[in-house]
């Protein structure tokens, strides 16, 4: 008899605690972006109490594939964050949230460190890294970013 009950009781409680979405990760790609091919440009992690968004590695195009900013150490930056605040806010956040931002870049030359359009990105606020890269992507492109929210 007391495991007759027992059954019931496990159904009522592994109802009570399921999530009715099973799945707490999506991979979306926002409009505000272009269209990628291969690749979701975000994976959304939604446990039930909070969300976290990972975008992928972000260079500078427009929402419609153009390069912007050809070796142009100030547009492609300037580019670049607003592909990411677009994308943070097209999930509900704001740049306020983000707490990580990861800066991949082929010139690490002074100059380029202290540009405006670099400092811009690179806010004390988060916890950052910038290694020095050969290449990206594209031969145009000279740096990318992601960031975790």
């Amino acid at each position: 008899m007391k495991k007759l009950l027992l059954f019931p009781l496990l159904i009522i409680v592994n109802r009570a605690f399921s999530q009715a979405d099973t799945s707490i990760i999506k991979f979306i790609n926002p409009s505000v972006l272009a269209a990628p091919h291969g690749y979701s440009q975000t994976a959304q992690i939604d446990p039930g109490n909070c969300k976290m968004i990972i975008i992928s590695g972000q260079v500078a195009f427009d929402n419609k594939g153009a390069l912007v900013g050809k070796d142009d150490f100030e547009k492609q930056p300037e580019q670049v964050f607003l592909n990411l605040k677009n994308t943070v806010e097209s999930a509900g956040g704001t740049m306020d949230n983000v707490v990580k931002l990861g800066i991949y870049v082929i010139d690490m030359s002074p100059d380029a460190e202290r540009s405006e359009g670099y400092s811009r990105l690179n806010g004390d606020s988060i916890t950052s890294y910038s290694p020095g890269l050969l290449r990206i992507i594209h031969k145009n492109h000279i740096l990318n970013k992601h960031l975790i929210r």
